[in-house]
């Protein structure tokens, strides 16, 4: 008999630490089968019937792990998985339940990451780039309204390093690279800085009254 030293809950399974074992994952119904918590001892032949099951919740608890770490794509999830030397079949069987149950969700990913990289001043090519190395080929157009807006945010974050005619030549041409259509982004700069005049101007006749 393989006696159970202690029993811990862990993402929803049941780590069993052994006398003379390793430790392996087990799940509830496992728990209630084998009468774990109030036994507390295993025989040989359950013992190798629950290390098979180890095989296959250790594949689930490192799933359930990663999800709780960060938001990934389907295709990011399934690599970190088989880098772990999970069964291939097994990892396309979690994946499944987790599309179901709504924690892979590529069509939630691509809309947030579109969102978050315009709002830090990003460009269609770059994102749409970005986005399949992740493994996700591009559905959302994006429109003008959006390139305007990253536009917008872009200069608005960067706009300090614009110092002379050269400076403003090498960003044109760095955002052109990421998308942006030229007449765009001149008209974009040209509205930030008709703002910024405009505020400046308004202080200055607050100053003066």
């Amino acid at each position: 008999m393989i006696k159970v030293l202690r029993i811990s809950e862990e993402l929803g399974l049941y780590r069993l630490f052994l006398e003379n074992k390793n430790d392996i994952l087990v799940n509830s119904d496992d728990i209630l089968k084998y009468q774990l918590l109030s036994k507390k001892v295993i025989n040989e032949s359950d013992y190798e019937v629950l290390l098979k099951h180890n095989t296959i919740n250790q594949c689930y608890y490192d799933a359930y792990k990663l999800i709780n770490q960060k938001w990934y794509t389907i295709h990011q999830f399934k690599n970190k998985l088989l880098l772990k030397k999970h069964d291939h079949e097994l990892i396309d069987i979690i994946i499944d339940e987790f599309i179901n149950n709504h924690y892979l969700d590529d069509d939630l990913y691509e809309k947030e990451y579109i969102e978050l990289k315009i709002g830090q001043g990003f460009g269609p090519f770059y994102i749409k780039n970005k986005l399949y190395h992740l493994g996700i080929m591009m559905k959302t157009d994006i429109d003008e309204m959006m390139q305007r807006e990253a536009l917008l945010n872009y200069f608005k974050r960067c706009s300090y390093k614009i110092k002379n005619e050269n400076d403003f030549n090498k960003e044109v041409i760095k955002l052109k690279k990421q998308g942006f259509y030229y007449d765009l982004i001149i008209e974009m700069y040209d509205m930030l800085h008709q703002e910024e005049e405009l505020c400046l101007s308004t202080n200055l006749r607050n100053t003066v009254k």
